[in-house]
């Protein structure tokens, strides 16, 4: 399985080319690694507990379904 930060730095890199194509971004959703790093990044930035899509904000974030 890919390490967890090199896929995140390389679909934030990807989110800077408008013409890019993401491509079976759901495999991604299996490393739960990719979560807890997902988590603190967001964590740390200003402006975590602004609502996402969903109304959530992230202390609201678990991985418990």
């Amino acid at each position: 399985m890919r390490d967890p930060v090199q896929v995140l730095n390389a679909l934030c890199e990807h989110s800077k080319v408008s013409a890019y194509r993401y491509e079976r971004l759901y495999r991604i959703l299996f490393n739960e690694e990719m979560f807890f790093i997902a988590y603190q990044r967001k964590y740390a930035n200003q402006g975590n507990m602004t609502p996402g899509a969903d109304g959530r904000t992230v202390d609201r974030m678990s991985i418990d379904p």
